[in-house]
């Protein structure tokens, strides 16, 4: 369950970037996750650059991440 996902993912880290991927629109996205934030929408089908360019926006003033 995406909801449950999105949670789980939030516990773990509450400023982590999320991205939805549904065949939804918008607002039914909205209706659906009533009470979780997310930080971009991805309608499906989507292409590799739009998903590049999702991450980019999302990623713009971000600290990068430190080496493994």
């Amino acid at each position: 369950e995406g909801a449950d996902a999105l949670r789980a993912l939030r516990a773990i880290d509450p400023g982590v970037k999320v991205v939805i991927a549904s065949a939804y629109s918008r607002s039914e996205v909205e209706e659906y996750l009533t009470e979780e934030s997310w930080d971009a929408l991805l309608r499906k089908p989507y292409n590799m650059e739009q998903l590049l360019v999702t991450i980019e926006e999302l990623s713009v003033g971000q600290p990068e991440a430190a080496p493994p």
